[in-house]
Parts: structure tokens; C-alpha cells; sequence
């Protein structure tokens, strides 16, 4: 469901609310292993109606398939048994597989399916999902019905981009405006997505949205952005034979109209096309009526009762209720809004409401004991919204000296010290006689305590309120301890709680305690420090877990050259961050006939890949500059921001933004845009060993993407694809053919020609062999992996082929062949 809740976050309150409603529908929340680390979720029937079809709703990239899919919802379920899952790397599924492709994604939901009895379905994508419904038409054509494609550029080709045809310049612009890290880059993506795009969004709400919908597994989606563009080519696109509904939004800039009739060219005549006029890639935000009506159309025709149909089309009171309440609730946020733009503080007020209540107030009727404290809630937030319009203090500062600042200008009562990775903070409890209340950047710190623009998260990770720790009792010493008692302390404890001798659950984080305290205390400032404010004075001042970031490797700097502890070194002391980092992965698949598999191969393939830009040589500065100490941080590359809230001041240490830590900035480079990397194609000759299969994945080291200011580049993973053959098939490393031998050859034996991979090769069919008999040809099968001298063997199965007819002769000849045997058999039981 995204990020963590937090208790003043509207994203995730209305989070909740969509979960209510997807239930009140009808539906229930899912989720099922799918096996080699796959799980996917899904909003599935709480009672599959035998007597309704099923259909299929599949999101787009964005936030959850809830967000996407609510305004229709309650509609849907009348009429159908609706399946709303969550794709991979949204909402509650994820995989630890690499595939990052709409095929692997289609084979997954697909699967979902099955998992939930379902057989035969209708599908309707939105965006992205798009291309996976697409990929599942094509994929199993007899299991869908109908296919209803939104928006989706499942045409576009690679050379699209390049010819200009896009808003972006490349698939990096993309990426950084599809999945926003900044309240900008939100505004871009809604520039971009709406024909009639907001002006008025609050900074407090973007980043709330940003922490709760855009921070988890964000270099995973980046992935399949750039899996939909790489090595795209129409001429590979597969065509599928269901009826095709394409509908497109007229003014879409994501995937311009273009796109939409390219598609019904490809498809042909089961492919119907609809353009919405006044509406941009966000159809079903800014057209849910349009939408509805074209789905209603198309997948069943009258959805709602016949007397409803004499109505105009283009009035709400054609819809069914539930669904005019919840496309009146979407109208009602981004039309007010609209009208108020002129009027800022009426305007504030306004969006905040819409934003909060506009589906919640309508419902209130038949939610009556939840809604009404969800409203009190709403109600009670509005006001601090409006309170927050008179300023009361929010300063941003380097990170060295701002300590002492924090505690002489406020009334302590008590400390609590946060921490969330590289975000920290304290919080004083305090009074003051200030008559304001929060400022607007006062009320963005209070409502994004635990938000982080910069900061990839993993799930499960959230702002901890804790007391600091006593590094002092944890290694059990003095605060006058010496340096010499201080090591021999975390030397003792080290060898006890090292995971790999203690194997207690609580070992390894005790083992990290013990690591961090000894980082701090054997350097003399961070101890000096530490004594005087703390571990979150430690940390505002820039100086946390620096030389060491790992505890292995510290443990192994001090046992370096004692002899060790036995399989527990390997792990080198890492520097401090310098602003240089590694690249990404690459992935290219690669076909490969069945001989090719079994015998090796040396291809040449193409990769595009992220190069270092040669105008600027990877700096991302424009040549004949030079770089200049950023302003923002001073050159330290973190800044703190201090915040007075109601609650105390809140103090928070960052990677600065303007120079991404490095502490310098500079002007951009023309060629890169200041990323220091530029795509590029690039021929590499790669050799497949003998003996890979289907799945096989060839790691080349240093062949993906190119690392920023200096960073190793990552590697290239070639994922193999063999193609079957028509007469041998492979069992492991045994490959299996059958053969037809005559009932006379069986009785009195033959030699056969066997294909092999090999060759044609003779085979000795003993006499009397039986029917389903498993001949072995010896080192005739596939090699082993990396081991070219060790192979399988081919088992050749006998079939024996017994004639229906028999001419006067041959059955003449058999009855006496019978009758001898029948003679044979008398006199033998005489004896």
C-alpha cells in the first residue's frame, strides 16, 4: 500500500479510505506467492458470481492500482467479477527476480489469475498497463476475451525518441518526471499528463505524496521504463486477434495520439479507436465520465437499466449513482481549484478541502460512523492549514555550528532524538510566547518528518523517535576511559558478537551497536562531540558513520594483520563519500538456436547503454568551467534545516540538493544536461558457453552503464532464450528422440539413422526389442556447463509401429507364425 503510515499524512489517510471503499465494493485484499520470490496483491471478489464475466483492470505507472481505479470501482463490481492487482514494484508485489519486461509481468498477473480459478477474462489497461494487457493478449490468447488499451504507446519504437516525436529528450527525462522526487518534478508530470494542468499545488502535499507513492522501489520501476523503450521495433510486435478498444486522450503528450493510430493500423479491423477531445494521458482523472461510458460500450452493452439509456449520454444522471458520486468527487477537486486560482487563500482552502473530502464527503450517507470522524480529522487539519498562513521561523543552515543556535534560543522540557538513515533530527519540547502559529514551511517539516527527496528507502523504512544511545555502556567502560581500554573493550565484545560466531538472533545487531559506538569514541572529535551534544548532535554536525559506513569492515581494519578470525575478513575499509557513484546494471536478451545452446557460441551483440559524456569526460560540467563551492551547504555537501513547530524546533541533517553532496556546483554540460552520461550503442562480442539453457543469465563485468563522477560501472546481464528444437527435445543434459521401428524390425533387429546434435548417426536396434524400450547413445547428449569434456547421453524411446491392415499373405504367414508359437507353448507344459 506504499510507505509506512504517518499520523498527519493525507496520502496515506486517503490510502485507507480507498482500501474502505475497494471493500465496501465488494472486493478483498490478496496477496499470493507465485513462487521464486514473487508475491503479488491483489483486490480480487470476496464471492466470485459464476453468473457475471470477469474482468481485468491493470494500472499505470504512478500510485497504486487503488488511486487509478476507485472512481469506478463500485459500478464495476455490479456488472462484473473485477480482479485489480497491484503490478510488480507497485503497491504490495514485488519479485527478486531481474525480469523487468511487460512480457514477465503479463506471465505474472496471468498466473495471479489462475491462482484465483479464473479462465477466461476481459482487460482493460491503463498506461503501462497497457502494455502488459497487450503482452497478455498476446501471450494467451485463449484466456482473454476483450482488450481495452489507454493510453498506452504499446507502437512506439526506439528510434521514436530520437526523431523527436516525445516531450522528453531521452529516457532519463522520463524517469526523473514520471517517478518525481521533488515537488517540481511533480508539477512537471502534471503538466505533462493533464490537458488542463493544476497551477495551484502545496509543496506540503506533494511531498507527502512523494514519500508515500514515489520513494519505494524506485530503481526498479526505472527499469521498466527502460525495458518499454530498449530495443523497441514495431516490426517485433506480435499481432493479437480479440477486439481491440484504443482509447486515447487528444492532447496526451506521454504518448502522443500518433501512437493511437498506430496501434489500430498494427491491430487492424477487430481494433476500434476513440479520442477524447479536452483531455491529456490522465483520462481517468480528467474524463472518468468519457472513459466509463466507452468501457460500458464496448465490454457490455447496456451496463445499467434500459430506461437510463434515453437520457443523454453527456449528463451525469445517464451513470449509475455510485459511479456520478465518485466522478462528480474527481471534478469537484480539479474544476474548484481551476476557478479559484485568482483567489490564493480562498484557493488554499479550497484545494485542501477537495483534496481531503471530495470523494469522502459524498459517501458520508452510507459511511455514516466511519466518515464522521474521518471529516473531524479533515476539519481539524484545515485549520492548522489556515493558521499556518501567519509566518513563525524555519531557518536552513550549513551543517557546522548550528548546535549551539538550537538550544539557546528555546525552553527545553525534553529531547527525543530521531533517526531514519541519512535523515536526522531533535526534537525540544518547549513554550513560547509567540502569538503565530506555523509558517508554510513550518507546516511542510511538521507534515514531512519522515519524508527524504533525495534518499532511496527500502520497504519498511520510517522516522524512529528514540532515546540516544550510550556508546559508553555499550562497549562497558568509563566516560574517562582511555583509547587503549575503549579498543580492547570492542575488541572483547567484536569476537563475541560477530555473526559468525554467535548465531543468536540479536547478535548481529548487537554486533553493529558495538561497531558503532567504538567508530565514535576512538576519534577524538566525534567523541568530543558526542560528550558535548549527543549522538543527534554527532549526526547534525555531519560527522555519523563516515570512515567506517560498515561495521564488517571496520572489525576488519582492527584485526588486520592479527591473523584474523577466520573466514571473516574479505570486506576492505571504505572513505567517506565523495559524490561518486556506481552504475547501474544492464540487461539484453539474447536468442539462441538449440545447437548454439548446446555447443557454445561467440555472438556479436549491440547494447545501448549509459557512456561518460567525452565533452565534459563524465564531470557533467561544461567544458572550459570550473566548479565552485555550492552556496547552499558551503561546500560541506549537507545542510540543516530547523524548523519551530508547535511541537518544538525540528531539526533535520541532509544531502544538500543543490550539489547532490558532492559540495560543489557547476554549470551544466550541453551534450549530458549535467549528467555526466550520455546513451550510446556499443557492438561487444560475447561468448555463450556450451551447455546454457532457457533462463541463463551471462554476467559481463563492467559492460552496463557507465558510474557517475568516477563511479564503477555496473555490469551487463545477457538473459539467453534457446530456441526448442522441432525433433530433439532436452532433458537436462540428456536430450530424448523417439523413433518408429516396424514390428518385424523389433522381432528381428535393424540399425536405424538417429539425429543427433552431432549429426545423423547409425543405431543398432537389438532384436526383440519391445515396444517403449529406452535405447542410451552414450556422450551424445548436451555438455555440461563449463565442462565441455563431460556430456549427457541421448535416449532414443522405441515405438513400434503394428499395422491395422494385412494383406491374405502376411496374415497367412502370422497365423502360422501363431499357430507355431501356440505349439511351442503346448509342448513345453507337457514336459
Amino acid at each position: 500500500m506504499g510507505r509506512s503510515s504517518r499520523c498527519m499524512s493525507f496520502t496515506t489517510w486517503r490510502n485507507r479510505y480507498f482500501r474502505y471503499s475497494f471493500s465496501k465494493a465488494g472486493l478483498k485484499s490478496t496477496t499470493t506467492d507465485l513462487g521464486d520470490g514473487t508475491m503479488m496483491h491483489c483486490w480480487a471478489p470476496k464471492a466470485h458470481n459464476q453468473s457475471k464475466p470477469s474482468l481485468l483492470l491493470i494500472h499505470g505507472i504512478g500510485a497504486n492500482a487503488m488511486w487509478q481505479w476507485n472512481p469506478f470501482i463500485s459500478s464495476l463490481t455490479r456488472q462484473f467479477n473485477v480482479y485489480v492487482p497491484d503490478l510488480l514494484f507497485f503497491g504490495e508485489s514485488h519479485t527478486t527476480r531481474p525480469e523487468r519486461s511487460e512480457w514477465y509481468q503479463a506471465k505474472c498477473v496471468m498466473a495471479l489469475l489462475e491462482a484465483h480459478e479464473v479462465r477466461k477474462t476481459s482487460v482493460v489497461g491503463l498506461s503501462y498497463g497497457g502494455f502488459v494487457a497487450y503482452s497478455m493478449a498476446v501471450l494467451f490468447p485463449k484466456n482473454l476475451e476483450k482488450v481495452v488499451v489507454c493510453c498506452a504507446g504499446v507502437c512506439l519504437e526506439e528510434k521514436d525518441m530520437d526523431e523527436g516525436m516525445f516531450k522528453v529528450k531521452n529516457v532519463d527525462e522520463a524517469v526523473s518526471i514520471l517517478l518525481p522526487q521533488t515537488p517540481q518534478m511533480v508539477r512537471k508530470l502534471v503538466q505533462l499528463t493533464f490537458a488542463n494542468p493544476i497551477k495551484f499545488m502545496p509543496n506540503c502535499f506533494l511531498n507527502d505524496f512523494i514519500h508515500v507513492m514515489c520513494t519505494e522501489y524506485r530503481q526498479e520501476r526505472k527499469e521498466l521504463i527502460q525495458a518499454l523503450h530498449k530495443d523497441r521495433k514495431l516490426s517485433n510486435l506480435p499481432k493479437i486477434t480479440q477486439p481491440v478498444l484504443i482509447i486515447w486522450g487528444e492532447q496526451d503528450q506521454v504518448f502522443p495520439v500518433e501512437l493511437a493510430h498506430r496501434l489500430k493500423r498494427h491491430v487492424g479491423e477487430k481494433a476500434q479507436l476513440v479520442v477524447i477531445k479536452n483531455a491529456g494521458h490522465a483520462l481517468n482523472v480528467e474524463k472518468p465520465k468519457e472513459l466509463y461510458k466507452n468501457l460500458k460500450s464496448f465490454l457490455i452493452d447496456p451496463l445499467i437499466p434500459s430506461k437510463q439509456e434515453n437520457h443523454n449520454d453527456h449528463k451525469s444522471s445517464a451513470l449509475p449513482t455510485e459511479l456520478r458520486s465518485d466522478i462528480d468527487g474527481g471534478a469537484f477537486y480539479w474544476l474548484t481549484a481551476r476557478k479559484l486560482i485568482d483567489k490564493p487563500v480562498i484557493a488554499s482552502s479550497s484545494f485542501l478541502l477537495s483534496f481531503i473530502c471530495a470523494r469522502e464527503i459524498r459517501s458520508v450517507v452510507y459511511t455514516f460512523l466511519i466518515e464522521k470522524f474521518y471529516i473531524i480529522g479533515n476539519i481539524v487539519l484545515l485549520i492548522i492549514y489556515w493558521m499556518a498562513l501567519a509566518p513563525f521561523g524555519t531557518t536552513t543552515a550549513t551543517q557546522w555550528g548550528i548546535r549551539p543556535q538550537l538550544f539557546t534560543r528555546s525552553t527545553m522540557m525534553g529531547k527525543i532524538a530521531s533517526s531514519s538513515h541519512n535523515v536526522t533530527g531533535r526534537i525540544s519540547f518547549m513554550a513560547t510566547p509567540s502569538s503565530s502559529f506555523l509558517s508554510r514551511d513550518s507546516l511542510r517539516g511538521l507534515f514531512d518528518i519522515g519524508s527524504s527527496q533525495t534518499f532511496h528507502r527500502r520497504r519498511g523504512s520510517r522516522l524512529i523517535v528514540r532515546a540516544d544511545a550510550d556508546y559508553y555502556s555499550i562497549l562497558g567502560v568509563s566516560k574517562n576511559a582511555s583509547k587503549s581500554e575503549i579498543k580492547s573493550a570492542y575488541r572483547k565484545l567484536a569476537r563475541s558478537y560477530h555473526p559468525d560466531v554467535n548465531k543468536d538472533p540479536g547478535a548481529e545487531q548487537k554486533f553493529k551497536e558495538i561497531s558503532n559506538a567504538y567508530e565514535v569514541l576512538s576519534d577524538d572529535e566525534k567523541r568530543s562531540i558526542y560528550d558535548r551534544y549527543g549522538e543527534a548532535g554527532l549526526k547534525g554536525s555531519g560527522m555519523g558513520m563516515g570512515d567506517f559506513s560498515n561495521p564488517f569492515d571496520l572489525f576488519e581494519s582492527l584485526f588486520e594483520g592479527m591473523g584474523g578470525m577466520g573466514g571473516m575478513g574479505g570486506m576492505g575499509s571504505r572513505g567517506s563519500w565523495n559524490g561518486a557513484v556506481d552504475g547501474e546494471d544492464e540487461y539484453y536478451s539474447l536468442v539462441l538456436n538449440f545447437k548454439e545452446a548446446v555447443f557454445g557460441v561467440e555472438k556479436e551483440i549491440e547494447v545501448r547503454r549509459l557512456e561518460s559524456c567525452g565533452t565534459c569526460d563524465g564531470s557533467g560540467a561544461k567544458p572550459g568551467t570550473k566548479p565552485s563551492k555550492c552556496r547552499t551547504c558551503g561546500g560541506q555537501g549537507r545542510v540543516v534545516s530547523t524548523t519551530r513547530t508547535p511541537l518544538g524546533i525540528f531539526q533535520q541533517s541532509m544531502t544538500c540538493s543543490s550539489c547532490n553532496g558532492t559540495g560543489e556546483t557547476s554549470t551544466p554540460c550541453n551534450t549530458c544536461s549535467g549528467e555526466g552520461r550520455v546513451r550510446k550503442t556499443k557492438r561487444i562480442s560475447l561468448k555463450v558457453p556450451a551447455g546454457v539453457d532457457s533462463g541463463s543469465r551471462l554476467r559481463v563485468r563492467n559492460e552496463g552503464n557507465s558510474g557517475r563522477r568516477g563511479g564503477s560501472p555496473g555490469d551487463l546481464f545477457v538473459v539467453l532464450e534457446v530456441i526448442p528444437d522441432p525433433v530433439l527435445k532436452r532433458d537436462d543434459t540428456n536430450i530424448l528422440y523417439t523413433c518408429k521401428v516396424s514390428y518385424i524390425d523389433a522381432i528381428l533387429g535393424t540399425t536405424i539413422k538417429v539425429p543427433t546434435v552431432d549429426g545423423t548417426v547409425d543405431l543398432k536396434i537389438p532384436a526383440g526389442t519391445q515396444p517403449g524400450s529406452t535405447l542410451v547413445m552414450a556422450k551424445k547428449g548436451v555438455p555440461l556447463l563449463n565442462k565441455k569434456n563431460l556430456r549427457g547421453d541421448q535416449l532414443v524411446r522405441v515405438q513400434v509401429e503394428i499395422p491395422k491392415k494385412l494383406s491374405k499373405d502376411e496374415r497367412k504367414l502370422i497365423e502360422e507364425l501363431a499357430d507355431l508359437s501356440k505349439g511351442k507353448t503346448v509342448a513345453t507344459g507337457t514336459r
